[in-house]
């Protein structure tokens, strides 16, 4: 039995280290509790997910700042820019970028109704949502996970096992903690960690990212070379439409984020942005929205359009360009107030 139990402790002393190391050395911050600095995105060593950064960012800094305005949801949204949305809402406002990498229902969702739950005021909303983003309710790995306290905790294990099982890569583990230790960035490390870490690449108030070196490439015409331009590739559809169709949980949470916009009385707009991939969102799931939030607060930029039809509006098949956002957002409001002068 004592034998056994040699054994059974020998096997054991391996993953209590594993888990020591993980506790003590927090690489994605999502055990002990930090200055809002210690959230900057880039500047961290070791990668802390976006949505952990744009919800501390928030919680730390929505007393000083007494955010009422926010744009939401994945990173397609990102080049809509706080500066260029200023321009068409009512002033003055606070605004906060509430993104999140790979954006889902649920977490557009939860960021709303927890802004409400504390007692933040909605004034302005800008949702920048797409038929990828319409067909997930939820995500639960390392980079998508919502932090427990925008869902009153129902997410806790889940959320800490997520990023645990990201620590467990033996790889990136030993890159942390060998760089943890050693204070040395080593060439193997590049896949896993940041070799340095760098000077605020965002705004801590907005928490939007600052200028992006994409712009400057192409400025310079060194951006599209061939590796660019193959990710273009087969990649367009048109004609086509996205293929799910919303669940009734799914229908239940976007009708709530109408709710909270209507109890703020919130000026709203709801974009459906410019996908290289040319495929419209399908009928069911548009009417719904139109259903929802109003055919006058949702704006359909999808399918074939003189975005779509042109790869220099994008950086890859993926995302848009901030000049593509803007236009968009002058088009939305402008039209809105045309419509409200007559």
């Amino acid at each position: 039995m004592k034998k056994f139990l040699k054994y059974i402790l020998l096997f054991c002393i391996p993953i209590l280290l594993h888990f020591a190391a993980y506790v003590i050395i927090d690489p994605f911050k999502v055990i002990r509790d930090y200055d809002v600095e210690m959230y900057e995105d880039t500047a961290s060593v070791f990668k802390t997910s976006d949505v952990m950064i744009s919800t501390m960012r928030f919680i730390k800094q929505r007393e000083k700042y007494h955010y009422d305005s926010f744009i939401f949801e994945n990173s397609r949204s990102l080049n809509f820019k706080v500066k260029d949305w200023e321009k068409h809402i009512s002033e003055p406002s606070s605004c906060f970028h509430f993104w999140t990498s790979n954006g889902y229902i649920k977490s557009w969702h939860d960021k709303v109704l927890f802004i409400d739950e504390i007692g933040d005021t909605i004034k302005n909303a800008l949702c920048v949502v797409d038929h990828d983003m319409l067909s997930v309710l939820e995500r639960n790995d390392k980079v998508s996970a919502e932090p427990p306290v925008l869902c009153h905790n129902n997410n806790w294990v889940d959320f800490h096992i997520a990023n645990y099982k990201a620590f467990c890569n033996f790889m990136y583990m030993e890159a942390v903690v060998d760089y943890k230790i050693f204070g040395q960035y080593r060439p193997y490390m590049k896949k896993y960690i940041q070799p340095t870490p760098r000077p605020h690449s965002s705004d801590l108030r907005t928490n939007e990212p600052y200028t992006n070196e994409n712009e400057a490439k192409i400025t310079a015409g060194t951006y599209y070379d061939e590796a660019h331009l193959k990710s273009f590739e087969n990649v367009q559809k048109p004609g086509t439409f996205s293929e799910h169709i919303l669940t009734d949980k799914e229908r239940l949470l976007i009708r709530e984020i109408r709710e909270v916009f209507d109890r703020h009385h919130t000026n709203y707009e709801i974009i459906l942005g410019p996908q290289y991939d040319q495929i419209k969102l399908n009928d069911d799931t548009m009417n719904f929205l139109y259903e929802t939030f109003g055919r006058e607060h949702v704006h359909d930029f999808t399918g074939v359009n003189k975005w779509t039809s042109d790869y220099h509006n994008y950086y890859e098949s993926s995302h848009y360009r901030p000049c593509v956002a803007k236009e968009i957002m002058d088009i939305v409001y402008n039209k809105n107030k045309i419509e409200n002068d007559k």
